[in-house]
């Protein structure tokens, strides 16, 4: 077979890994490389149903993990099968974990961490356009084995990695979810778990905005999981209203132990931290890790997702940390051209291929990949969406690829002030 028919999205080419072919084949619903036909076929080296729900973009090497002396078990998992709904309309051009925030998707930068600290493996659980989750890790030419899990239906966050865990093994592993960034060494809460005997490990912290989890007096196990009591979205730290508990906010990163997510039956629907109040009613209790002053942002909405580029110097630890945001706040890809008479102001962001012509003024505007931005146009706190052209003037607005202009709305749904 020589190419993939998917259905509605056409006909996917053969691909090449060097000298050597690749054709993918679709194995009930999913994608399977040749490499691990063979494997399923013979049955060798893997625990049964391992690869069945998976797209194993590379083959098994050793990890350089395993030649340092280090546990070859640590394994990580990024939950990015969501709609993005709050993100809509960049969700509706990109999944949520591959829309790009400060010029780099978060799904590349947890799989380099991960890389970095020594992962076995990396495994991602997708639904909402899986096939550009597909497309973009097989472009990836990463160092360890990176799985995509595709959910015929939506399985939520607890359903996902229990529909996963015959590709994660059966020791502790780390769970990421796909839209927040944070400063924060992976390994080291691997470890940390390994030494607390609970079944799971949350990493939490301080934002005044979704601080929703009661924790001990000891702070080192939850105690229960409440409506979070929210205020501005730009609030610092710590900085929420006093309760009679000690609240803080889940982070999205925490630890498993396989053993005990495999009591819910396999492909059915539910919510993790549901399962953990079911836990905690029988009084097992999970961990926690308390970080106050950890540097973290969700990125899951369009006011966050703005946020975080617009007013990034308000969030210098998180970005130069995790983001790595230039202090001039102006990024730009090797592979863009930009005249030398255009004008950047404020934060600008221009992706791969991205075209400025001449005269152009481009203030607080965030520009994703071969868009063509034509000479004198004028764009103040505007987003614009892969491969869009765009001329003339636009203020505060979304442009996508058809070239429809969406008005780029705030927290509080109304339009941003126009200069």
């Amino acid at each position: 077979m020589r190419c993939l028919q998917i259905p509605g999205k056409g006909v996917v080419p053969k691909c090449r890994r060097g000298r050597e072919e690749a054709s993918w084949i679709l194995f009930e619903g999913l994608f399977e490389s040749p490499y691990h036909q063979g494997r399923r076929r013979s049955g060798a080296g893997r625990r049964p149903h391992a690869d069945k729900n998976a797209i194993s973009i590379k083959k098994d090497p050793l990890s350089r993990c395993c030649r340092h002396g280090r546990s070859p078990f640590v394994h990580l998992m990024i939950l990015a099968a969501g709609y993005g709904t709050r993100l809509r309309p960049l969700s509706d051009v990109r999944p949520k974990p591959l829309c790009p925030v400060w010029g780099e998707p978060l799904l590349d930068r947890w799989i380099r961490q991960a890389v970095r600290e020594g992962f076995r493996q990396v495994v991602i659980n997708a639904h909402h356009m899986p096939h550009k989750l597909w497309e973009h890790i097989q472009k990836g030419g990463w160092p360890i084995p990176v799985h995509v899990v595709v959910e015929k239906e939506i399985l939520g966050t607890g359903g996902g990695v229990r529909n996963a865990l015959d590709l994660l093994g059966d020791e502790p592993f780390v769970v990421v979810n796909g839209d927040v960034a944070a400063d924060v060494s992976l390994r080291s809460l691997r470890e940390k778990h390994d030494t607390d005997g609970a079944p799971v490990t949350l990493l939490l912290c301080r934002t005044g905005r979704f601080d929703s989890v009661a924790v001990d007096a000891g702070r080192t196990r939850i105690t229960g999981f409440f409506p979070p009591v929210r205020v501005s979205a730009h609030a610092s730290p710590g900085s929420g209203p006093t309760t009679d508990r000690d609240l803080w906010t889940f982070s999205g990163i925490q630890i498993v132990d396989p053993w005990w997510i495999r009591s819910v039956p396999q492909g059915k629907p539910f919510h993790i931290i549901d399962l953990y109040r079911d836990w905690i009613a029988q009084g097992m209790l999970p961990a926690a890790v308390c970080r106050e002053d950890l540097p973290w942002r969700d990125v899951g909405s369009l006011d966050t997702y703005w946020d975080l580029h617009a007013a990034y110097e308000h969030h210098r630890e998180i970005g130069a940390a995790f983001l790595e945001i230039p202090p001039s706040g102006v990024r730009v890809h090797p592979s863009a051209n930009v005249a030398r008479s255009a004008i950047l102001a404020g934060c600008v962001v221009l992706g791969r291929g991205t075209t400025v012509g001449e005269g152009c003024l481009l203030r607080n505007v965030v520009v994703w990949d071969r868009c063509v931005l034509r000479p004198y146009s004028e764009l103040e706190n505007c987003i614009v969406t892969d491969g869009a052209v765009v001329f003339g003037r636009h203020r505060s607005e979304i442009v996508l690829p058809s070239g429809e202009s969406r008005p780029l709305y705030t927290q509080e749904k109304t339009a941003l002030p126009k200069r």
